[in-house]
C-alpha cells in the first residue's frame, strides 16, 4: 500500500517533478526543485476535472508553479515516477 497524503492549502509538501522538461532551458525546469518544500497555495479551480487536482504553489526561493496532486502527495515518488535536478 502507498502511504499518500491529502494536499491541505497553506502546508508544505515535498514536491517531485514528474515532467521532464526537455525543451526548457535547464534553470528554469521544475524538476530542479524535486526534493524541495513547495508550500501550497490554492487549488487551480479552471482545471480539467478529468485530470488530478493541480495547485499554485511555492518554492523557498520564491519562485511560484503548478504542481499536481501526485507531485506533492507522495505518490510519483513512492512509485519512482519522477525527474531528479
Amino acid at each position: 500500500m502507498t502511504n499518500t497524503v491529502q494536499i491541505v492549502i497553506g502546508k508544505e509538501y515535498e514536491f517531485v517533478s514528474e515532467v521532464e522538461e526537455t525543451g526548457t532551458e535547464p534553470g528554469l525546469r521544475l524538476r530542479s526543485y524535486t526534493g524541495q518544500m513547495a508550500l501550497v497555495l490554492s487549488l487551480v479551480e479552471d482545471n480539467d476535472p478529468d485530470n488530478s487536482p493541480l495547485y499554485n504553489v511555492r518554492f523557498a526561493d520564491g519562485r511560484e508553479a503548478q504542481a499536481w496532486e501526485e507531485e506533492l502527495n507522495g505518490w510519483d515518488k513512492a512509485l519512482g515516477q519522477f525527474y531528479r535536478p
